[in-house]
């Protein structure tokens, strides 16, 4: 009985190193991916192009990593001390939602309504009826 324990917890702890490597992995190789967007855009076309088209929009923008500038609206913790920054054009409805890599939240602190700040992450096309990226990086 003791030893049937004693195997378990050892299995256990070798699912949790294996799993955990895999999650830094991941993590690195989503920050190198990071480094190289593949497309460059304004906040405004973003929202733009997602209002007139979301389909030809989801073609062009959808799990591509994007660096986009715009200014900040908002800057917001989401669940789990996650923190989404809101790129929109002033006097709109719509904007840009960037869920930030836990890395850069210290950053986020600085960050003031009004900045003209670029974001790099992975679109996930609309969620919350706005554009939304993730994994993002303040550049």
């Amino acid at each position: 009985m003791k030893k049937d324990h004693l195997n378990f917890l050892l299995a256990l702890i070798i699912f949790i190193a294996i799993v955990g490597c895999g999650i830094c992995n991941r993590s690195e190789s989503n920050k190198e991916k990071l480094k190289d967007p593949e497309v460059k855009v304004s906040a405004e076309t973003l929202v733009k192009d997602y209002r007139e088209n979301e389909v030809s929009a989801d073609d062009k923008y959808k799990n591509k990593v994007l660096e986009v500038t715009g200014v900040v609206r908002q800057v917001k913790k989401e669940s789990l001390s996650r923190v989404i920054v809101i790129l929109q054009k002033p006097k709109t409805y719509w904007g840009v939602k960037c869920l930030l890599d836990k890395e850069y939240n210290e950053d986020a602190g600085e960050l003031r309504t009004g900045d003209e700040i670029t974001i790099i992450g992975k679109c996930e096309g609309i969620k919350y009826r706005s554009p939304y990226l993730r994994n993002c990086c303040i550049k």
